[in-house]
């Protein structure tokens, strides 16, 4: 049976996006080849849709979908036809924020396909801009003595005087980025967020290097920790490259703290960005 293709069924002719959208009833039966570079999965089958999204200077961009039923996965890529792609993500909810900290618009692209060969259905995605607050860490903030040799993500600079320094970029209770380098070697970075509303309130963490949406050769871990100094998440590589993304839900009224290190704790990441999302 002959499928007509969608109109943005090839990056070519991708639907564009400069400003807050909501699109809905998008069907990947009706997509196309899928991008096939470093870092994009299986790149069999077709059924992926294109977005060319322009993200202006200062600027940011939430990149959210929703479906019913439909299993799918979420790309992005710096351009057409790149060799890699940036980020990829197939847990729920997918998702992913694009950051322009330049002077000059940037372009990025977004890909939705299924996450089998042959599945099919529909989606709905949003695309919401934003002007995030933008913060630049102060040191020390964490134990205030880097010490290098921690194994993988574990870290080893997070105690007692880590949670008292880690106010010293404030309190996060909104949106915000926040410019970092982990330097020198067996630096750690340690960000205190907190829920100020009733309800429990979900939070996405991203790092990225050197900003939140990329990652070409950085390799971070992120924990989040209790006031207890237990660790409430962790995550190694699901962010873009080998950066790191965790989602994690914060009860009324509690502060948790973000913990992000350098795997295995012997080198420098300078700069890197970290993307603090409350939904």
């Amino acid at each position: 049976m002959c499928v007509t293709l969608a109109a943005n069924a090839t990056c070519a002719s991708a639907t564009v996006v400069t400003g807050t959208t909501v699109i809905t009833g998008e069907n990947v039966g009706a997509g196309g080849p899928r991008p096939t570079g470093t870092g994009c999965g299986t790149g069999s089958g077709n059924n992926a849709l294109y977005y060319l999204v322009t993200v202006p200077p200062g600027a940011a961009v939430n990149v959210t979908t929703a479906a019913a039923t439909l299993n799918r996965v979420l790309l992005t890529e710096d351009a057409c036809g790149d060799p890699a792609c940036t980020f990829r993500t197939d847990t729920a909810p997918e998702s992913t924020r694009l950051v322009n900290a330049t002077a000059s618009p940037v372009t990025r692209v977004v890909v939705i396909h299924n996450s089998t060969s042959t599945g099919t259905g529909t989606f709905d995605i949003t695309f919401s801009y934003f002007t995030p607050t933008i913060i630049t860490e102060i040191e020390p903030n964490e134990d205030g003595t880097p010490n290098t040799g921690a194994s993988v993500i574990t870290g080893n600079d997070f105690d007692a005087t880590a949670i008292a320094n880690a106010t010293a970029n404030g309190v996060i209770t909104a949106d915000t980025l926040i410019n970092a380098a982990l330097t020198p070697a067996g630096d750690e970075d340690v960000f205190a967020i907190r829920n100020t509303g009733a309800s429990p309130v979900s939070v996405t963490i991203q790092t990225g290097a050197p900003t939140a949406d990329v990652c070409p050769s950085a390799d971070t871990g992120i924990r989040i920790r209790a006031a207890d100094l237990s660790t409430v998440a962790s995550d190694d590589d699901s962010g873009p490259g080998f950066c790191s993304r965790v989602v994690v839900t914060i009860p009324p009224g509690v502060t948790y703290y973000v913990q992000v290190v350098e795997y295995d704790d012997n080198a420098i990441i300078d700069p890197y960005q970290l993307a603090i999302d409350f939904f």
